[in-house]
């Protein structure tokens, strides 16, 4: 049957092992649970990658607040508030 569709005959018994499990006739992930898992999987991913982006936005904020550099820019305005008070 699979040389008449012009699929491989491996593909074909993929699919029917499938729908096997969606059935309830094999064990295994249904199909819907599948898509969940890569879902999941997805999004763990992106997760993980926002989590990491934070991590060093935090470290360079932190090095930032505490370097010289902020703490010259915060004397220039200061200086700029008290000159324009007079």
């Amino acid at each position: 049957m699979a040389e008449e569709l012009g699929i491989a005959s491996e593909s074909m018994r993929r699919w029917i092992r499938q729908h096997e499990v969606d059935e309830g006739e094999r064990e295994g992930l249904t199909t819907d649970e599948r898509e969940e898992l890569s879902r999941l999987r997805r999004e763990n991913k992106i997760l993980r990658q926002e989590r990491e982006f934070l991590k060093k936005a935090a470290v360079s904020s932190t090095g930032q607040r505490n370097g010289l550099r902020q703490c010259s820019s915060r004397g220039a305005i200061r200086e700029r508030l008290a000159g324009s008070r007079v």
